[in-house]
């Protein structure tokens, strides 16, 4: 699901009719998805249940983002004696566990983790994302006329640009969002 809608854009982009409106769908997705790679998080919360191996420690290194945690077992025995890291803010990027159920053979490594919640950066996308969004989708949507896609010319240098990639705007209202791995 794409991070503004299809109105949002419209409005955005000062149109009114309804021709354009398969264009501009496809470019508020391509506009999401680049987004989710470029800061390679979700900024809207999905429910699911992810598995992890045992390691051998009592902390799950957690390989996407946890809005909210629903419950956490190990080989289908629920824990309760967690904590969710980091403690003050969302979302979340590791769980250490402070208690094993009784029953459950701690030192073997064929276990897995069964964390269960909403999987995202947030419950749904933040402002600047949203703003991100219309303003990368605009940007595709205004290639469709342009002769030379998105070149500039420097004065005093004599040279044409041509830039590639993500806005420079856009980058930078995602800049704070870009994950950093902790591995």
């Amino acid at each position: 699901m794409a991070y503004a809608t299809l109105s949002e854009l419209k409005s955005y982009l000062g149109i009114t009719g309804t021709g354009e409106d398969t264009l501009l769908t496809t470019c508020l997705d391509g506009a999401t998805k680049a987004i989710e790679s470029h800061t390679r998080r979700v900024f809207q919360a999905t429910s699911g249940t992810r598995e992890y191996l045992y390691n051998g420690r009592k902390k799950i290194i957690l390989d996407e983002d946890l809005y909210s945690l629903t419950s956490l077992k190990l080989n289908g025995t629920s824990v309760t004696e967690y904590r969710l890291f980091p403690v003050e803010t969302t979302p979340k990027s590791w769980i250490v566990v402070y208690e094993i159920p009784s029953g459950v053979v701690w030192n073997t490594y064929e276990q897995t983790w069964e964390v269960t919640g909403l999987w995202g950066y947030s419950a749904t996308p933040p402002h600047d994302v949203k703003l991100a969004c219309l303003r990368w989708a605009g940007y595709l949507y205004r290639l469709k006329d342009a002769q030379v896609f998105d070149a500039a010319y420097m004065e005093g240098v004599g040279q044409l640009v041509i830039q590639k990639g993500i806005p420079p705007d856009v980058a930078k209202l995602l800049q704070s969002y870009v994950k950093v791995s902790l591995l």
